[in-house]
């Protein structure tokens, strides 16, 4: 038989020791909601081509053509769709993806234009940078804006 053994707890724990432990659990529940935020935003932002791709489906996929239409009338559609000033274009890899305009508006707003590189004809328009710039806002905590978003980022 063996004979028990005798360790004691403290019956009270130092008031230092206490006070580190409160500060750990308060760090932690207040980090952690923001750790997964980031890690969640972060790992979906991986397969931002994916989710653009899945969401945006048919305003990217266009018929494959061998002729292509002239930029500036790429242009011309994309900044009358967006009712702006075309500011950017995004010329795919592939011949059967649409071209995609930022479009400037007056208002300070911004608006992607998909248009088809072969005919010069819109396919769609969306708010500027869709799904996955709301991602990244999420993921870079601009989203929370002024003084909470300042405060976060530091």
């Amino acid at each position: 038989m063996t004979a028990p053994l005798n360790h004691k707890a403290p019956d009270v724990m130092s008031g230092a020791y206490r006070a580190v432990w409160r500060w750990h659990f308060y760090a932690g529940v207040l980090v952690m909601p923001f750790l997964m935020l980031l890690t969640l935003t972060g790992g979906l932002y991986l397969f931002k081509d994916e989710i653009d791709h899945a969401v945006y489906r048919s305003m990217i996929e266009v018929p494959a053509s061998a002729q292509q239409a002239d930029p500036d009338q790429w242009l011309a559609a994309a900044a009358l769709a967006g009712e702006g000033r075309a500011a950017n274009v995004m010329v795919p890899a592939h011949a059967d993806q649409a071209v995609r305009v930022r479009v400037d508006r007056p208002d300070g707003a911004q608006r992607t234009v998909f248009v088809d590189p072969h005919t010069a004809t819109v396919t769609g328009v969306t708010a500027y940078g869709g799904v996955t710039e709301t991602i990244k806002k999420l993921h870079s905590l601009t989203l929370f804006g002024g003084p909470i978003g300042t405060a976060l980022n530091i």
